[in-house]
C-alpha cells in the first residue's frame, strides 16, 4: 500500500515538506512558452520555405512573430522595470567600470 493510498502526508526528517512550494507566478511559464513557440515557429518557417510550402512558411512566421512580441512585456513584468535598471550600475562595475564612472540618479 502506498503512502498516498493511506492518506498520510510525507514529511522529511526535520518536519519540513520534502518539496518546496513553487514561487513562480503565471508570467514565467507564459514567457517560457512564448519563447519556445517563437523559436520553433521560426525554424518551422525556414524548413517549410526550403521545402517549398509557402503557406505554412508564412503562417508559422506570423505565429513566431506574435510569440516574440509577447516575450518582452512578460519579461519586463517578471523582472520589474525599475529594479532591473537599478542593478545596471553594479553590472557595469563587474565589467571593470568604477563607481565614479557611473552616474546613478536615485
Amino acid at each position: 500500500m502506498s503512502v498516498t493510498e493511506r492518506g498520510t502526508e510525507m514529511r522529511s526528517y526535520y518536519g519540513r515538506p520534502i518539496v518546496k512550494e513553487p514561487t513562480w507566478t503565471w508570467e514565467i511559464p507564459c514567457y517560457l512558452f512564448a519563447g519556445g513557440l517563437g523559436g520553433s515557429s521560426s525554424l518551422l518557417s525556414l524548413a517549410a520555405r526550403v521545402a517549398g510550402n509557402e503557406k505554412l512558411a508564412r503562417t508559422s512566421l506570423y505565429i513566431g512573430a506574435a510569440a516574440d512580441a509577447m516575450s518582452p512585456p512578460l519579461l519586463i513584468r517578471i523582472l520589474g522595470a525599475v529594479p532591473l535598471f537599478r542593478r545596471i550600475p553594479a553590472r557595469l562595475v563587474g565589467l571593470g567600470f568604477r563607481r565614479e564612472h557611473v552616474r546613478v540618479d536615485r
